[in-house]
């Protein structure tokens, strides 16, 4: 594994354990506990591997994947991916939950 792989990982296992304590914080009172930490934990995953994807390939076409080789250069290139997709999740926790479609039982 490459270096800023190992980082961001060891990063992303850190936001997801603190982010309990923070998404029992800041949810929107509607939401169960466990419930807005899986929102947050499936957004924030979903948006930093998105942002993590893009942000690579965008590296790799233009030749400057060699910015990743310095210290500063992957921290800057994990906050890119980290900082977006920490916003997203905390949007979805402060919404209020949709309502679920109201059916009837068949007969």
């Amino acid at each position: 594994m490459t270096t800023d792989l190992v980082l961001m990982l060891v990063i992303w296992v850190a936001v997801l354990a603190l982010a309990v304590p923070y998404v029992n914080r800041k949810r929107h009172p509607d939401h169960q506990p466990f419930a807005a930490w899986m929102i947050f934990a499936s957004v924030f995953t979903i948006a930093a591997a998105v942002i993590y994807a893009v942000l690579s390939a965008i590296l790799v076409l233009t030749g400057a994947s060699n910015i990743l080789r310095m210290g500063a250069g992957t921290i800057l290139f994990l906050g890119l991916v980290f900082v977006p997709a920490f916003f997203a999740a905390r949007l979805m926790i402060l919404k209020k939950p949709g309502k679920a479609p109201h059916t009837r039982p068949p007969g």
